[in-house]
């Protein structure tokens, strides 16, 4: 009598990745790279160096943090003044990302309230 053998095709899984939220780099100014050196001028404002180094003013919170050594209080800056750009995550300048908008947004309200004169 002949031995019946069974063959099955083989199991093709599926996995389901459930949506992997992204944690945001640490925010540590002092480990960011710098991008660049700039020397403050007359009438210049970080929310316009921001815009131009990372696509949106609100990012300027950033370039403050990294220089907060060099500029006691953002709404006084003195002109002469070597400032560092930092050379920042993108996961942390997304302008297309609430998220990126809304911690900036926290930072920024943070400091206009400690800053209000």
């Amino acid at each position: 009598e002949p031995v019946k053998t069974e063959t099955s095709a083989p199991v093709q899984q599926t996995v389901v990745s459930e949506p992997v939220e992204q944690t945001p780099p640490a925010i540590d100014p002092s480990a960011w790279p710098t991008l660049k050196t700039v020397t403050l001028e007359k009438g210049q404002r970080l929310t316009l160096l921001a815009l131009e180094n990372y696509g949106d003013k609100v990012f300027w919170v950033y370039i403050y943090e990294a220089n907060k050594d060099v500029m006691p209080n953002p709404n006084q800056l003195k002109a002469g003044t070597k400032i560092r750009i930092p050379q920042l995550p993108v996961a942390l300048i997304n302008a297309k990302d609430a998220s990126c908008m809304a911690r900036a947004k926290a930072l920024e309200d943070k400091y206009r309230a400690q800053f209000a004169k």
